[in-house]
């Protein structure tokens, strides 16, 4: 199986990486997906996520990535790579994880904020105290955005939601 970690085939090597990591040998994988993540080309990018992703979706345990290398993808020129950034990141843990998926609320790319939003939306719990202001500071999509990332029946948000409306119907 190691041995397809350097196929030439970026579609094989990533699909090796998610498998080897079943199997507990997460360094060599981790360093290939990295890898991968860094490369320009976009297909290189989508695969280590593609495999990032089966390989939340396979362990029981917490997603042990490195943060840096996807919270650089998030910054990636490619919207397709964008959004595949926003849901691997949203597997991620941190607050400076939900900042950073937070910042595309302001995507350029509608797909972008809807990816951003529906991942905040799923971690509320952990991604509120990054939502919330961008209720009081921000207009147009990016509130949009954000209001979309709040979960119907979050009494949390009922404050700042009433604040937000009031300068709404004031201004």
């Amino acid at each position: 199986l190691e041995r397809l970690l350097g196929d030439p085939n970026i579609a094989i090597s990533a699909r090796a990486a998610a498998v080897i990591v079943h199997f507990g040998k997460e360094k060599n994988a981790h360093e290939i997906l990295t890898q991968l993540l860094k490369k320009d080309d976009i297909n290189s990018k989508r695969a280590a996520m593609g495999a990032i992703r089966e390989i939340s979706r396979n362990s029981k345990a917490a997603l042990s990535f490195h943060v840096d290398p996807i919270l650089d993808v998030l910054e990636d020129a490619s919207p397709a790579v964008r959004r595949d950034a926003v849901q691997v990141a949203a597997l991620l843990d941190g607050e400076t994880v939900y900042a950073a998926i937070a910042n595309h609320l302001a995507d350029e790319d509608a797909e972008v904020r809807r990816s951003a939003s529906e991942s905040l939306k799923q971690a509320w719990a952990q991604s509120r105290s990054v939502v919330l202001p961008f209720l009081e500071n921000k207009r147009g999509v990016v509130v949009s955005a954000a209001l979309d990332a709040i979960p119907v029946g979050a009494e949390d948000a009922l404050v700042p939601l009433r604040s937000y409306i009031q300068r709404e119907v004031s201004s």
